[in-house]
Order: structure tokens, then sequence, then C-alpha cells
């Protein structure tokens, strides 16, 4: 039989314990607060000590808590999409859109869907909300008050998109059906 033997990295947490600022500082040979800054900040901190943090990050795996930090910044850079399903292609593309545009500007995109039960729409919104979403898009304008009284509460930025059909609300990113309709005819 093979006996396995351990890695040669003497800095390799043991799998039940997560790597924390204070190792990759440690690791680093830098402070607390010069790893924090590369993290979190990099343009301000220089490239050499950069270069050992990141270095220092790779050998240990960490990663970064993202709850402590939404709980400092009062922001999680999430921003979720509640779709009435997953199973039509027809919002890929928007998906894919919303992703990548997200993305680039340092949000992730949490999507959610309540399978056309439209009863089920307000317990999915607060779940999500309770998680913690800096932003909201919403398809369609066809929604409980129940879901706009929530995101007003919380003072939570939202938009509606695809049909726009009855909506005085002017964050309305889509298709005025009734109007599409009109011209068309």
């Amino acid at each position: 039989t093979r006996t396995e033997q351990p890695p040669d990295d003497t800095h390799t947490q043991p799998l039940n314990r997560r790597a924390t600022l204070a190792d990759v500082a440690a690791l680093a040979g830098v402070s607390l607060g010069s790893a924090s800054r590369a993290l979190s900040v990099p343009e301000q901190v220089k490239p050499a000590t950069l270069k050992k943090v990141a270095q220092a990050v790779a050998a240990l795996g960490y990663i970064r808590n993202g709850s402590a930090q939404a709980l400092a910044s009062r922001r999680t850079r999430t921003v979720a999409a509640l779709y009435p399903t997953l199973d039509n292609p027809i919002f890929a593309q928007s998906t894919h859109s919303m992703q990548q545009t997200l993305w680039s500007l340092g949000y992730q995109l949490l999507i959610a869907s309540h399978e056309y039960q439209i009863d089920n729409e307000f317990a999915l919104l607060r779940a999500t909300v309770e998680r913690g979403v800096d932003g909201l898009i919403l398809v369609g304008t066809d929604h409980s008050q129940e879901i706009f009284s929530l995101l007003h509460q919380r003072g939570l930025p939202y938009v509606l998109t695809w049909s726009t059909d009855d909506s005085s609300y002017p964050h309305c990113v889509g298709i005025f059906n009734f109007d599409a309709a009109r011209k068309l005819a």
C-alpha cells in the first residue's frame, strides 16, 4: 500500500482551519494594515508589498470574509435578479448581459426564480433581501403591492425589466407591449 505524504509546503492550513488576514500578513512579512490595504485598495500599496501579499494569499488559499466586509461597508456588492422562471431561454441573453455588466463594475449577480408561483414571490424576495443585496432587478411590472412596500421600506433600489406595461415607475427597461402593438397595427 502507498502511504500519503503531507505536502512539503509548511504554510498550508489544516483542512479544518481557514486562513485569516493575520496569517496572510505574517507570511507576507507585512503589517495587518498593509495586508488589508493590499486587498482593499491595491492602488495605495507599493508594488513589492502587493506582490508579497498576493503570493501569501495564493499560498494560503485565503479568501476574504464577504460577510465581515458587508458589515463594515454596509454593501454586499451583490445585485439580485428575480425571474419568473429559469426554464425559458429568452432570459439567457439578459442574464448574461447583466452578469457581464455587473462584473465589470465589481458586483455579483444573484439569480432567483419563483417558477411562476406568484404567491411565492414575496417569500423569495424576502429571503433574497435577508441574505443581503444592494439592488434588485424584477421582471415585468405585475408584482404585488407587498413587493413594492418591502422594497420601499428597505430603501432598496430596483429596476423593472422586460415588459413595462402599466407602470408609472421611472426606472423601467424593456418593452411597452401596448405601445409596440399599436405601432405595429
